[in-house]
């Protein structure tokens, strides 16, 4: 009693859904992906300009452009989930992250201030979902079918078996599933549930999950370069969805290990969005550059569909759900960056960024960036960059679900800061460019495969991203 009493009070106080927050900051979150010399640079290009990628952060750098210039760039990159204390999951990709083509005029003839007016069409991949996450826990107070109880609690065992049941808008499909795997049981009155687990007992359970897809987003750019002193810019962005996301959750009940349970999900989005950039940088002497931008929130239109299956050794039988979902509105946060850049003839330059992203649902995300660029010898450039990101969440922070939702994918994380190091080196000729990053991600999480689990996994998430762009002038 005293078990489900402190479960109760405190899911009181939860009032975001787990699919909700998680996908927000999914959709809303960018990896630091691009040409090489802004992964070398850790992203750091705010108020540097002159690449495709920097343009993305700040449409004025577009502005720095003098001549047309078509760029490619190509990745591999490597990604590995560890539960501390067991092996890694990897899963390596090759991509082509960047593709990009800079139209560029010049107005001012011969006579007057000189006055650049320039064009992007680009194409970059914002973030990667190719990742497998698996973890292994043990002795755990709370199980599964915890939740189910307390999500049927009040809900009259009639509602369980009509044969429109999975159409029931007031049955969520967490509860349908565990009610004819008899992972819950009614009482006398027909109206609470009691999990199938004794009170007491521990558990032992396993989550894993499969993820693939992308978000791409298409810019179209423009932007003014007035006297070489003045670089304004504005673009649209189109983004592009496609995520899917397959979970197999397993428990073993100590008492009995006959009794056990798996539960299986599939979860499928696509969708489309759309926002808009503005940027300025000011050069009020030439060692210095001072850059700003604002994103607008982006307007996402995301259709999800999924599908649920259950299996339990209590009565060695599986039930399906019917595949269903719909189409749901988000609005992604909007973005603030501005940089600093000093550039030092002959020698390189140093530059410094800062990004913030402003959540409702969830806790403000701060970025601070710091690259530098040096001169090896004529056309050689080496470059190093440095940046961290705050989390979205508290350590501690706990999802609830709604009561009759479709999802059974339960699972959430709470990610600690994350660490980005890169190194570049590239050569710049009058008409080919070539340059090749390295990049490391490391980043430390809590994960949950429900909201009652009182001990979550400890994970490691590192990523290895090489980088080579190729690039054209005329």
């Amino acid at each position: 009693m005293m078990k489900k009493a402190f479960i109760l009070s405190y899911l009181i106080l939860l009032f975001s859904g787990i699919a909700i927050a998680q996908d927000l900051e999914g959709f809303s979150e960018r990896d630091i992906i691009g040409t090489a010399r802004y992964v070398g640079m850790a992203g750091a290009m705010n108020a540097v300009g002159g690449d495709p990628s920097a343009v993305l952060d700040n449409p004025a750098g577009l502005g720095l452009y003098q001549r047309m210039e078509i760029a490619m760039t190509m990745q591999g990159h490597f990604d590995y989930n560890k539960q501390v204390g067991y092996d890694y999951k990897n899963v390596n990709r090759f991509q082509i992250p960047q593709i990009s083509w800079v139209f560029s005029w010049n107005y001012s003839g011969n006579v007057g201030r000189p006055f650049f007016s320039n064009f992007m069409v680009g194409y970059n991949r914002l973030k990667s979902f190719n990742r497998v996450s698996w973890a292994l826990g043990n002795d755990m107070l709370y199980s599964l079918a915890d939740v189910a109880a307390y999500q049927a609690e009040g809900l009259h065992t009639s509602f369980l078996e009509r044969d429109d049941t999975w159409d029931n808008v007031d049955v969520g499909w967490l509860t349908n599933l565990s009610y004819w795997n008899y992972l819950i049981n009614p009482t006398s009155d027909s109206l609470h549930y009691i999990p199938c687990i004794e009170s007491g007992e521990y558990i032992n359970n396993a989550l894993t999950i499969e993820e693939s897809g992308y978000i791409d987003e298409y810019n179209f750019s423009w932007a003014g370069n007035i006297d070489h002193r003045w670089y304004v810019g504005a673009s649209l962005g189109l983004r592009a969805l496609s995520y899917s996301k397959r979970t197999h959750y397993e428990e073993v009940f100590e008492r009995n290990d006959v009794e056990s349970f798996y539960l299986g999900s599939s979860i499928t989005q696509s969708g489309i969005g759309v926002n808009g950039t503005f940027g300025l940088i000011y050069r009020p002497i030439r060692l210095l550059r001072i850059g700003a931008s604002i994103q607008t929130p982006t307007s996402f239109a995301v259709s999800t569909r999924t599908q649920s299956w259950m299996k339990s050794h209590i009565v060695s039988q599986e039930v399906t759900t019917p595949l269903s979902g719909g189409v749901d509105n988000y609005s992604l946060p909007m973005r603030l960056s501005a940089g600093l850049a000093f550039q030092m003839r002959n020698f390189g330059l140093l530059s410094m960024q800062y990004d913030y992203r402003h959540h409702k649902e969830m806790r403000d995300v701060h970025t601070m960036k710091v690259g530098a660029e040096g001169v090896i010898a004529n056309n050689l450039f080496l470059n190093v960059g440095y940046a961290y990101e705050s989390s979205f969440a508290k350590e501690d922070d706990l999802y609830g679900v709604s009561l009759t939702t479709i999802r059974t994918d339960l699972d959430f994380k709470n990610p600690k800061f994350s660490h980005y190091v890169g190194v570049g080196i590239g050569y710049r000729g009058r008409i080919f460019i070539a340059q090749a990053a390295y990049q490391m991600r490391m980043q430390t999480y809590h994960m949950h495969a429900h909201e009652f689990q009182d001990m979550p996994y400890e994970m490691n998430a590192l990523t290895h991203r090489a980088v080579l762009t190729i690039s054209w002038h005329d």
